[in-house]
């Protein structure tokens, strides 16, 4: 990120919105990487999509791990949201079993104001809470479950507030 780019984001009020991925299938024969998402999976993305839509939400940038579960869920948004393929990024900072600073850095990375991370749990919830300031804070991501996190300048431990938290229920 360009020196610039590092200084304005300083200035500014970052919106977060982490997801967990949606209702995947279960491990069975293949890898945990390769993992798809079940027809009920492919709903919930889609109604977190609509929920985004009517709320008036627009994102700058999608970020996902690479995962199968979780590419699933990005590309289902970015299609409902109309977003181009350069606004979403493939990012191995948000696989399973990732450091929090990592996974701001690579936000921190990022161009604009509004951004969605698609990962996992446990390592999601963690993420929220190192924001907030408090590791023991861990507000638990359901499958296809969003969070707001309104970060004041760098995303950083202590920088968060978490605004809300949501689970798929609730985007029909």
């Amino acid at each position: 990120m360009k020196e610039s780019n590092l200084y304005h984001r300083n200035l500014t009020k970052m919106k977060l919105l982490i997801i967990r991925h949606a209702e995947a299938v279960a491990q069975g024969d293949k890898s945990d990487h390769d993992r798809e998402l079940t027809d009920l999976g492919c709903l919930q993305s889609e109604h977190l999509s609509q929920f985004l839509m009517k709320n008036h939400i627009q994102l700058d940038m999608l970020v996902s791990s690479p995962y199968e579960r979780a590419k699933q869920t990005a590309e289902i948004l970015k299609k409902s949201l109309g977003l181009s393929e350069e606004k979403l990024l493939f990012c191995r900072d948000f696989e399973p079993n990732n450091r929090r600073k990592r996974m701001a850095r690579c936000v921190n990375s990022l161009e604009g104001e509004t951004f969605a991370v698609i990962g996992h749990e446990p390592d999601l919830s963690s993420f929220i809470g190192w924001l907030c300031g408090n590791k023991k804070c861990r507000p638990e991501l359901v499958k296809g479950g969003l969070a707001l996190v309104e970060v004041e300048g760098l995303a950083r431990r202590g920088a968060g507030i978490l605004k809300w938290l949501l689970v798929p229920e609730l985007y029909k």
